[in-house]
């Protein structure tokens, strides 16, 4: 799948045109400055925020017993999107997946991420797959069907520029980002799993620039005889061993974000809603970020389960960490991304990426049980032979001569007991009538 992101998901202009007395819930007289001096601290942290860097909503701090509890009601995530750039001010012209023309909201679809609201292609994620895509099979090389007839997800079998998804992105300019905050004009780009929701590494490809993003990874598959073995020996889970994020199979990558949406409700008692896939709880308030704001480091302290808390944090043991256990897949599809920037003379207020394969094919591991029960019977086998000059057909034969043979030698002297045995007839003279 493919997520693309604006550097800034605020576009200030819609900000600026907000109707700021709609979001007071009181109807007392309040500095209506004031508030809308608060939803702009707040619209400028989300601009930028990500999973960990919620200290940038340490601006909302002056507001924290003035106006922040008259607007506990506001639903960050409908706000959000209604200062987010529509999906036609977002693309420029056409795009194009395996050399074929189409148009780009057709195929790119509203998406949660870590960044907030996204454009993705091919996820099952996106708000519009969600529901369809939890109908079809499980495993790596299963498909469902859209609402359109269409087999998702989508793939490709060949290599090099216009093979994949090739599009062009318009990028606001510097003066159009939200004051006092961390961006310049460019896109953020995403790559992974069709089924993973998107979580993790993104590569920033500037304003005015190609992007030539080469895909690649390898394969990783587990033989069938390996789910003989614990859990603890194996390391690994097979998808349909588990669930995670509600779905009816398991991923490492879904299984961590589900974690960390956790941890989130474990210190605040809500939910980011424009961050993570829906789940039931409540989304958090404005003054709720300011709790998550308050355990920030906790959001960046993740530990492996498999890690002795003494050798992670070593200078303050009450430090509050995150620990995940999430089990490695059995069977994976690894995706590695390598952008390549090169300047465009076209426009300075627009990208184009190109998202294709290096290569059209990709390395195969298997991952299997060395030494089995087989191999160990094969083993000892060979070992008897050897030194005892037996083998598994003299052990059968062992049992013959133990059981049936035996069996059949006694009846045979029983037989032979009877047949010597003297026997005594006894004869009756019969007088026949005289005729």
């Amino acid at each position: 799948s493919v997520v693309i992101c604006d550097v800034s998901r605020v576009d200030w202009k819609r900000v600026l045109a907000l109707d700021y007395a709609k979001m007071v819930s009181t109807d007392q007289r309040v500095d209506m400055d004031q508030v809308r001096q608060t939803i702009q601290a707040l619209l400028q942290g989300l601009s930028v925020i990500t999973y960990g860097d919620f200290d940038e909503f340490n601006r909302l701090r002056q507001f924290e017993n003035s106006t922040i509890p008259l607007l506990n009601k506001v639903n960050i995530t409908q706000l959000l999107l209604q200062v987010m750039r529509p999906c036609p001010e977002v693309f420029i012209g056409e795009c194009y997946w395996r050399y074929e023309r189409l148009n780009c909201c057709d195929i790119f679809e509203l998406q949660k991420t870590e960044f907030g609201f996204c454009f993705s292609y091919n996820s099952d994620f996106s708000e519009v797959s969600m529901g369809p895509s939890q109908l079809g099979e499980t495993g790596l090389d299963s498909f469902w069907e859209d609402s359109r007839g269409v087999w998702r997800p989508k793939r490709t079998s060949t290599r090099g520029q216009f093979s994949g998804l090739r599009v062009r992105v318009s990028t606001p300019p510097l003066e159009e980002l939200p004051p006092l905050v961390d961006a310049r004009p460019g896109v953020k780009v995403l790559i992974g799993e069709p089924r993973a929701f998107t979580f993790g590494t993104d590569m920033i490809v500037s304003s005015g620039s190609f992007g030539d993003i080469n895909v690649w990874g390898d394969r990783v598959y587990s033989r069938p005889r390996l789910r003989s073995m614990t859990l603890d020996r194996r390391k690994c889970l097979f998808m349909d061993e588990a669930r995670a994020l509600g779905r009816k199979y398991y991923l490492r990558q879904n299984c961590k974000v589900e974690c960390y949406e956790m941890y989130v409700r474990q210190f605040c008692n809500c939910t980011l809603e424009f961050m993570f896939p829906y789940s039931g709880y409540p989304e958090c308030t404005i003054e709720q970020l300011l709790c998550l704001n308050k355990h920030n480091l906790a959001f960046n302290q993740i530990m492996p389960s498999n890690v002795d808390r003494i050798f992670f944090i070593s200078n303050d043991s009450s430090t509050e960490i995150l620990t995940c256990d999430c089990d490695l897949d059995c069977d994976h599809q690894m995706y590695i991304a390598e952008v390549t920037v090169a300047e465009t003379s076209n426009s300075t207020k627009e990208v184009l990426l190109d998202i294709h394969f290096r290569r059209s094919t990709c390395n195969l591991y298997r991952s299997d049980i060395t030494y089995g029960w087989l191999d160990l019977l094969v083993s000892f086998g060979g070992t008897a032979g050897l030194f005892v000059g037996a083998s598994l057909l003299s052990g059968v034969e062992i049992v013959y001569f133990l059981t049936l043979r035996l069996y059949h030698f006694w009846r045979g002297q029983r037989n032979k007991i009877r047949d010597e045995t003297p026997r005594v007839f006894y004869i009756k003279d019969f007088i026949s009538p005289r005729i």
